[in-house]
């Protein structure tokens, strides 16, 4: 049985969860409906993708083949028949197997809101980032991978506003040396190529061992790593970081460290390279991201 995904399903890695027999068959289209988010869901903390019938539009999705026991499982995961119903639609798969791009039609299952909001429900921008991380990985028209991320705006808007108070919050905890009690048991960070130790020769002994591993020495690892943790941690903060870029976030907090640490050697105050690294990540999480929108 073919079935069409437009909305997080296109995520492999979610179906091979929810179906784990299910085989990958291609990327296409539906004619003559268009992607909205009709549905409240709590657990995704926003709309849920839907398609409705709308003349000369056109909903961009990916095909897998199920078994039985995918239907069943997927049948669960969707709320069918109460939440989601599934009908059959005429469909337009891409071959991308021959010099010039051609369709081939095929009916495919796809889920639809059974109970539709008449308004549009915006999506959390972490639901919409797997839509949107689909449709990049497949290529789908410039302008529909566009229109997908306008469904975030206000939600994005919101959580910013959020995010930019929690930058203030730490902020004024640096500027005023106001470091939590626990501090003396904090250990040193490390994760995604970068450590941050108080311990020269653990820093020979990484460099040694994982030369592309990121290592910032400092005799104020204990604040710094705290920060660090508490940044990636925080939920105002963290929904901009997953495994996609994780690793870029934290190679600029590292070279923050780095620089700041070459252009104050004899520093002896913990906040100044705190500071830094608050300011790169506040960059990177509101002017940086903000320019995507």
């Amino acid at each position: 049985m073919v079935y069409f995904a437009y909305g997080s399903n296109m995520s492999s890695e979610q179906m091979r969860e929810r179906c784990p027999n299910s085989k990958y068959l291609g990327y296409g289209f539906i004619k003559n409906y268009k992607i909205d988010f009709t549905r409240m869901s709590q657990i995704r903390e926003g709309g849920v993708a839907d398609i409705i019938h709308s003349e000369d539009d056109t909903v961009w999705g990916v095909f897998y083949n199920l078994t039985e026991d995918d239907l069943v499982s997927l049948d669960t995961k969707e709320g069918y028949p109460r939440t989601y119903t599934r009908s059959n639609f005429s469909c337009n798969i891409i071959n991308n197997n021959v010099k010039i791009r051609q369709t081939e039609q095929v009916t495919a299952i796809a889920y639809t809101v059974v109970n539709k909001s008449p308004i549009t429900i915006p999506p959390s921008i972490k639901y919409l980032k797997i839509l949107q991380d689909a449709a990049f990985e497949h290529a789908f028209p410039i302008e529909y991978q566009k229109m997908l991320y306008k469904f975030g705006i206000k939600n994005y808007n919101e959580k910013l506003e959020k995010a930019i108070d929690t930058f203030l919050e730490y902020q004024s905890i640096l500027s005023a040396g106001n470091y939590p009690k626990t501090i003396k048991n904090q250990k040193e960070w490390g994760g995604a190529n970068l450590v941050i130790t108080g311990n020269e020769a653990r820093k020979v002994q990484l460099n040694n061992d994982y030369p592309l591993d990121l290592v910032v020495l400092t005799s104020h690892f204990r604040e710094l790593s705290w920060l660090v943790n508490a940044l990636y941690n925080d939920d105002s903060v963290a929904w901009q970081v997953d495994y996609t870029n994780k690793h870029y976030v934290l190679h600029e907090f590292g070279l923050a460290a780095l620089e700041y640490l070459e252009n104050n050697p004899n520093d002896n105050n913990p906040n100044g390279i705190c500071q830094a690294v608050l300011y790169k990540a506040y960059k990177i999480f509101t002017i940086d991201f903000y320019k995507m929108y």
